[in-house]
C-alpha cells in the first residue's frame, strides 16, 4: 500500500466540509476538531495508506473511513463528523480496542458506538463499551436503565429476501463491474435475460463481454442463447449528474432495468441505485440488467415477512449466549437488518412469534430492536429506523420505546445552537 501525505489527505475534506457547513447544518468548528480526533486516534500513516483492492467492484475492498476522507461528498462528510462525535465519548480505557475494531471491522463497530451514544442521550447511566460476558467473551454495551443493569449486543445476521435477485444475477452484475472497474474509459453494458440465470450461462455472458471490451471499444450487440447484450462507450461526467446510459440500436431497452450498478466517486448509498438525487462525485461505467418475466414476477410479489422473521429469530438466538453473565443483567438485542425497512409488512402474529422466541423463552431479555441506518435528507443526517419488540413485564423494557421516540429528534453531529 502507498500513502497520502496528511495535508493532501485532509485538504479535500476540510475545504468541502467548511463550504457545506451551512447547508448541512453543522458548526464549521466541528471540521477541524474532527481532523484532530482522527489523526490522534488512527494516526496519519494508517489514514493515509492506499487500499489495494484490485478486481473488487464499487470500492468495497477499501476501508469506509479512508474512502469517506477521499470522496468527501455530503454523505461521507456526515459519516466522518458522526463518527467523531461518537469517538469523543469513548472512555480512555477502551479507546485502543475500539480504534482497532474500527480499523478491522468498521461496519460492525460504528453501530455499537451509535447506540452507546443514543443510550446516553436517552438517560442511561454508566454506559460503557466491551463489557465482560460469559465464556471470556465481550458484550457490546453495558449500562444501567433506572434501577436495572443491562448488557446490550449489536448483531447483523444475514437474512436473504425472498423474491429478490438470485445469487447468479447478483454475481453477473458483480462480474461485469469487475471487468469495468479500473478502466480509464467509461462504458455502458446492458443485459436482457429471457430465462432465470444459471451459472454456466452467466459465465458465458461474462466471457462474451470480456471479449467485447478489448481496446478499441466499439458499440456492439451480442446474442447468447436468447440473452441479448449491448456494449457501448459512454463518458465520465460530474459532479452532480449521471453518466449517460448508451445502448446498441438493436438492444431492447424498454422499461427500467431491474438491477443497475454504477462506478462512481460519490455517495456509497447511490452505487446500487438508478434512482435518487444525482451523485456528488464523478460517475462513469455502469451495468443495467433486465430480468426475465418469471424472475420479475417472483420479485414483485410482496409477501408477509413471517419466514424472514423466523430465520432472523433462529440466527439471533445464537447471539444471546454472548449477553449472559453470572450477575444476570437484563439484556437488550439490537439487530441490524433490511427487515427494518419493510417492518410494516410484518403481521402481528409473526412479530409476537419473534418476541416469544427471543424474549419470552430467554431469561432477562427486556426487548429486541429491529434497526437499519438510513439517510434522512430533511435532517441532512443518517438516522436509524428503530422498531421495538419489548418484553411484557420485563424490567427495563421501556428502554425500547424510549430509544425509538428519541431517534426522530436526535441529530448527530448536533446542529449549531441558535443565538
Amino acid at each position: 500500500m502507498g500513502a497520502i501525505a496528511p495535508v493532501e489527505l485532509f485538504q479535500r475534506l476540510q475545504v468541502r466540509a467548511h463550504a457545506y457547513a451551512h447547508r448541512l447544518r453543522y458548526s464549521p468548528e466541528l471540521v477541524n476538531e474532527a481532523v484532530g480526533i482522527l489523526r490522534a486516534s488512527f494516526g496519519d500513516e494508517w489514514l493515509g495508506a492506499q487500499d489495494d483492492a484490485p478486481g473488487i467492484p464499487f470500492s468495497l475492498g477499501r476501508h469506509p473511513l479512508r474512502m469517506s476522507l477521499r470522496t468527501a461528498g455530503d454523505s461521507q462528510i456526515m459519516d466522518v463528523l458522526e463518527l467523531c462525535q461518537y469517538l469523543k465519548s469513548v472512555p480512555g480505557a477502551t479507546a485502543a480496542v475500539i480504534i482497532a475494531n474500527l480499523k478491522s471491522s468498521y461496519g460492525d463497530t460504528v453501530p455499537q458506538l451509535a447506540f452507546a451514544y443514543r443510550l446516553v442521550a436517552a438517560g442511561a447511566t454508566g454506559v460503557h463499551l466491551e463489557p465482560p460476558a460469559a465464556g471470556g467473551r465481550l458484550g457490546d454495551i453495558g449500562f444501567q436503565w433506572a434501577e436495572t443493569p443491562f448488557m446490550a449486543e449489536c448483531y447483523a445476521p444475514t437474512v436473504a429476501k425472498r423474491g429478490e435477485g438470485t445469487a447468479e444475477e447478483l454475481r453477473l452484475a458483480h462480474d461485469i463491474m469487475r471487468l469495468l472497474e479500473g478502466r480509464t474509459d467509461a462504458m455502458s453494458v446492458a443485459v436482457r435475460l429471457v430465462r432465470p440465470l444459471v451459472s454456466a450461462h452467466r459465465k458465458a455472458v461474462v466471457r462474451a463481454i470480456y471479449a467485447a471490451i478489448k481496446e478499441p471499444v466499439t458499440t456492439q450487440f451480442i446474442e447468447l442463447d436468447g440473452t441479448t447484450v449491448s456494449v457501448a462507450p459512454t463518458r465520465w461526467v460530474g459532479p452532480g449528474v449521471y453518466s449517460r446510459f448508451v445502448t446498441h440500436g438493436r438492444f431492447n431497452a424498454a422499461g427500467e432495468p431491474d438491477m443497475f450498478s454504477r462506478i462512481a466517486y460519490g455517495d456509497r448509498e447511490q452505487l446500487f441505485s438508478i434512482l435518487g438525487v444525482p451523485p456528488t462525485g464523478e460517475t462513469g461505467s455502469h451495468v443495467g440488467i433486465w430480468y426475465d418475466q418469471e424472475t420479475r414476477v417472483r420479485r414483485s410479489i410482496k409477501k408477509p415477512l413471517g419466514p424472514e422473521l423466523d430465520r432472523l429469530a433462529t440466527k439471533t438466538e445464537r447471539k444471546l449466549g454472548q449477553t449472559r453473565r453470572a450477575d444476570a443483567p437484563a439484556r437488550l438485542l439490537i439487530v441490524r437488518t433490511w427487515i427494518a425497512h419493510e417492518f410494516d409488512r410484518a403481521e402481528p402474529d409473526a412479530i409476537r412469534a419473534l418476541g416469544r422466541r427471543l424474549i419470552d423463552q430467554h431469561e432477562r431479555v427486556a426487548g429486541v430492536l429491529i434497526v437499519a441506518r438510513r439517510w434522512d435528507s430533511a435532517a441532512t443526517r443518517h438516522r436509524y429506523l428503530i422498531h421495538p419488540v419489548a418484553g411484557v413485564g420485563r424490567p427495563g423494557a421501556d428502554i425500547c420505546e424510549s430509544l425509538q421516540k428519541q431517534e426522530s429528534q436526535l441529530l448527530v453531529p448536533p446542529a449549531p445552537s441558535t443565538p
